[in-house]
């Protein structure tokens, strides 16, 4: 319905005469001009577009605060995990010169203290799990080692051995004679008397050696 219908024919010639080249809108049940309405509504387009852009703003700024959130907790998560691993190597390799610094330690009081023949075959007859280092003393070696030296001489070095005693890590006529049997002292003659003549000797003389009887059919 236009405006001549809705105020009748009387009627809107009189509110022509009185507007003239007038043109009006109702806005609130109010007569309003039209260059006032575009205006009104110009600056309505204006506020909008002015709250498009903040809000665009907005969301930009959230997309960016998010990202700056997932790297800080990627980059979080990195660090932490590069602090891990570097926890881990550090441990590592503070156990290995641990290792390390046992098994020399422990190497040359075999070799040098108890004069061991064969380092892999002394420490082969040890419980390593009861001995322990405290700087340079080795607690709980002594005790085996020191049986270890009654129970399997033959892992270690004797210069000198008894000539008449079956074991020969003891005095009876005085006279002192080499092993037979040792590499360095070896004599064919006397090792074939003794595994002729005194086989528990020639036994007790082979594994001084370093050797088995049973490789001279003992």
């Amino acid at each position: 319905m236009d405006l001549k219908e809705l105020l009748g024919d009387e009627l809107y010639k009189k509110v022509q005469e009185k507007l003239g080249d007038k043109k009006v809108m109702i806005d609130d049940d109010n007569f309003v001009p039209l260059s006032t309405m575009k205006e009104r509504l110009s600056k309505k387009d204006e506020e909008i577009t002015t709250l498009k852009e903040s809000l665009g703003e907005r969301d930009n700024q959230l997309e960016d605060f998010k990202s700056k959130v997932n790297n800080a907790e990627e980059l979080k998560q990195a660090l932490e995990q590069a602090e891990a691993e570097n926890k881990a190597k550090i441990e590592e390799y503070e156990k290995k010169i641990e290792k390390m610094s046992f098994e020399s330690g422990l190497k040359e009081i075999i070799m040098n203290k108890y004069k061991a023949k064969n380092y892999k075959a002394v420490k082969a007859n040890l419980d390593l799990d009861k001995i322990s280092k405290d700087g340079s003393n080795y607690i709980g070696l002594d005790e085996q080692m020191n049986k270890l030296v009654k129970t399997d001489d033959y892992l270690f070095n004797s210069k000198k051995l008894v000539g008449n005693d079956t074991n020969p890590t003891h005095e009876s006529s005085g006279q002192l004679v080499n092993n037979p049997f040792d590499v360095k002292t070896r004599n064919l003659s006397e090792q074939a008397k003794l595994i002729r003549t005194e086989p528990e000797k020639a036994k007790i003389l082979i594994k001084k050696a370093g050797f088995k009887p049973e490789q001279y059919n003992l």
